[in-house]
């Protein structure tokens, strides 16, 4: 059985396949959102009402659960395995792993603080704090 350490890439090699479905996640999410919040502005309270039926209802819940929530899903999943090849990476480099990797949380946690300021819906509101956690719970 493969090992987290089995995950780190070689110094200064990209894991392509990990990259290719980030931007496919990242598209996905994109998508979500242009389909949920993307109206070119405020809709007629007629044409809305319009819309909101039973079968629209069912075939917007089926979209949900059948296709746009798997990409918030694969993104979620490969920003862990993204912590985790970065944190062995840097343990194998000898740097000082919670020191280096708390300051890329930083930096992440300010771009989530300005980017929550705009929009309420921010995961990396929520990724950060559980990236602190993670340097606590990294087992070495």
């Amino acid at each position: 059985m493969p090992t987290s350490r089995d995950l780190t890439p070689p110094p200064h090699e990209r894991l392509i396949a990990v990259d290719v479905l980030r931007g496919f996640a990242l598209f996905g999410i994109l998508y979500a959102h242009m389909i949920v919040w993307y109206t070119a502005g405020p809709l007629p309270q007629e044409l809305f009402q319009k819309f909101q039926t039973v079968p629209a209802g069912l075939a917007f819940g089926a979209n949900v659960l059948l296709f746009m929530g798997k990409f918030f899903s694969v993104f979620s999943f490969l920003f862990g395995l993204s912590f985790t090849i970065q944190i062995n990476s840097l343990a194998r480099r000898g740097d000082n792993v919670a020191l280096r990797f708390g300051w890329r949380l930083a930096v992440l946690g300010l771009i989530a603080f300005v980017h929550h300021l705009l929009w309420r819906g921010d995961i990396l509101s929520i990724y950060v704090p559980l990236g602190f956690l993670l340097i606590l719970a990294r087992g070495s």
